[in-house]
This record gives structure tokens, sequence and C-alpha cells, in this order.
């Protein structure tokens, strides 16, 4: 299945118009329908709870059979809802491999979510029902951590980018991006202007950062851009405890071979690269993993516009540094603004690998350095 996505209008429009508060609503059934790949029909679960998709269900099949309704909004969407249990139900594919169909009958989940009353687009922010049902479906399909009761990666959007910071079963250190951006064009027919983008972004395109087993380098990398920017008293920093209260901890508390970590105060002196600017010496750079397992290099990158970049080095890029004893290619693996910073530094804090107790060693040794200058 393509890597189904919610653009950006379409998810800022079901923040801002309470439609993920009702997800949160429904957010057992939808997990439910999408991990055992079938709507069901018993009124009731094992443990006794009424079954929400099984009510929709049975509305869908009592509306398309009334003779009386003709054809309406609420028909439409009982047709779409039936069409979808019987592709459901004639699958013989894994349940993960079934979200498709959700997206391609789309009324199920909007029905479950705001009801089975005729819907207003408009009310939402949409001007259609079917840009509306999009948005819903591939929101709930694309951001499953959403609609957990918790969930163990940090997650943040801007207009431009879904943002995500995890760690793998054995604690390795992912920050990944994915383009989720679509233009609003504002149209107009015979009765209205309206507001015109698409609900869906399938397979976007992105990049990501792997550091591996330590997060020291890309958290001093977060830390430099700071000082950079004349934030290095932002709250995220100073009160790097109280904010690690608000977020939790995940993963690991040791490094994997409990000999526990060490982190090097003479990185401290490494300057992050900056555009236009010539180094006197190497600068600050990430060592990592590319998902298959080969070694990675990354440059954290601070353009003209003080916005940070995370390099990767490729033989093949377009982007040519000048890093003292040789010029090197890179491809930009992920773009961040000083907007980010909080949100990459809280998720940083929230998962740091390997070895928790470098943390305070960063941030101390960071403090030091300011202190000295």
């Amino acid at each position: 299945m393509n890597n189904i996505e919610c653009s950006f209008p379409a998810y800022k429009r079901i923040m801002d118009f309470g439609i993920y508060k009702k997800i949160l609503d429904v957010k057992r059934t939808i997990s439910n329908v999408f991990l055992y790949g079938y709507i069901s029909n018993d009124q009731e679960d094992e443990d006794g709870e009424h079954n929400k998709d099984a009510e929709i269900l049975n509305w869908a099949v009592d509306t398309h059979l009334d003779s009386k309704r003709g054809i309406t909004q609420q028909s439409q969407r009982a047709k779409n809802i039936l069409l979808l249990d019987q592709k459901l139900i004639n699958s013989n594919k894994l349940s993960h491999e079934n979200e498709k169909f959700f997206l391609q009958y789309s009324s199920f989940l909007t029905t479950l979510v705001l009801g089975t009353e005729k819907i207003d687009p408009s009310q939402y922010g949409f001007s259609s029902l079917n840009q509306l049902e999009k948005a819903v479906a591939s929101f709930c399909i694309g951001n499953p951590e959403l609609i957990k009761s918790y969930s163990d990666n940090y997650f943040w959007f801007n207009s431009k980018y879904k943002n995500e910071i995890s760690l793998n079963l054995h604690g390795d250190f992912f920050v990944n991006q994915v383009n989720i951006s679509d233009p609003e064009i504002e149209k107009r027919n015979l009765f209205e202007r309206f507001i015109d983008f698409e609900s869906v972004k399938e397979d976007p395109p992105g990049g990501g950062v792997s550091v591996w087993q330590d997060s020291s380098q890309f958290h001093l990398a977060l830390l430099k851009y700071a000082q950079h920017l004349g934030q290095e008293k932002m709250h995220e920093i100073v009160d790097w405890r109280e904010v690690l209260e608000e977020t939790g901890s995940f993963g690991a508390n040791t490094s994997e071979g409990f000999g526990g970590g060490s982190f090097y105060d003479h990185r401290m002196d490494d300057k992050i690269m900056v555009e236009g600017e010539k180094l006197k010496r190497f600068p600050l750079t990430i060592d990592g993993r590319y998902y298959g397992g080969e070694g990675a290099f990354y440059l954290p990158y601070i353009t003209k516009e003080n916005d940070l970049h995370f390099l990767k080095k490729y033989d093949e890029g377009s982007i040519e540094i000048d890093l003292g004893p040789q010029k090197m290619n890179f491809a930009t693996s992920l773009k961040f603004t000083r907007k980010d910073l909080p949100f990459l530094l809280r998720g940083t804090h929230m998962l740091y690998t390997r070895d928790k107790s470098i943390l305070p060693q960063v941030i101390n040794a960071f403090s030091k350095n300011l202190k000295t200058k």
C-alpha cells in the first residue's frame, strides 16, 4: 500500500474545527477496524462494550433499504459504507493492506466520527463532502499514533512538513519528515466562492536522519543552532527537566551494553556549519546509519535564512561544500526553521538514546561553554 498522509490544509481544519476530538471519541473502534480489517456486525465486543462500527453498519443497511428516502446525501453515504463492507469481506489481504479501502470508500470513517445525520462540510471548513471524507480517512490512516491513548513517538506539524522523532526496538534514534503541503486555491462556481485543495497526499516526498546509537551529536547541533539564533536561554534548554516531565521519557535508560555512555566535552568546541562562513577546523558532524545499515555522515547546516538543514553526504548530491581539507557533495535530508526548534528539543529529550545520563552532561557542558565566552 502507498504511504497515505493527510495534507496540511486538511489537517489544520481537522484540528481547528473539533474533528480531532470527535476522532478520539471513537479511537477504539477505528483501531479495531484497522487491526482486524473488517466492520463488525456484532452489537457487543468480547468485553461487552458497544460496537460502534456495528451501529454504523446497521444504519447503512436500514437507510439503503428505505425505499421512501430517495437519493440523498445519507443514502449515498450508506451505499458507500456497504460497498466498503463488501470489499473487506471479499479481501484476502492482510488487515493493514485493507486500509486503502477505507480511503476509497471514505464515508464509513466520516460517519463513524461525525454521526449519521446530514453533514454540512462548510461547518468544518471544507468545500465538499468528498473533500471532508478524504481528509478524515487519510488522517486516520496516516496518523495512527495520534489516535492512540498514548504515543512513544513525538510528532509535530507545520505548514509544509509532518515531523516525527522515534526510536526503534533497539533504541536507535530517527528523525523523519514528509512534505504534506498543498496549495489552497480560491475558486468560484455559479453559486459561491470556495477554497480548493487536495485532502490526501500519497507517497509524499520526505527525508530523514538516523543517528543510530547516540543522539548527543544531534542534540548538540540543536543547542548550537539555538546559540546561533540567540535563544540559548529558551525554556526547552534552561528548564529541560520540567519539559521532560511534561513530555515523559521513553526508551532505554542506559546504553545497550549496560556500560553507560559518555559525552566528550571537546565536541563542544566544534563549530556548526553556517552558509557563507569559512571554518578553520572541521565542523560539527553527526555519525549515523542509513536504513539498510550502511554508515552515514550528516552535516548540520545553517542557511542564510537562519534555517537549520541536515545534509547527508552523497557523492551525487547537488550541494558542494568546502570542508577545509576537501570538498564534499551533499543532499538535503531534513529542513527546519526556528519555529521547529522547541519541538525538536522536546522530542530529542523525550527519546534520548541510548544512555539518558548523557542528556544533562550535554546541557551542562553547553551552559559551561557559554559562561566561558
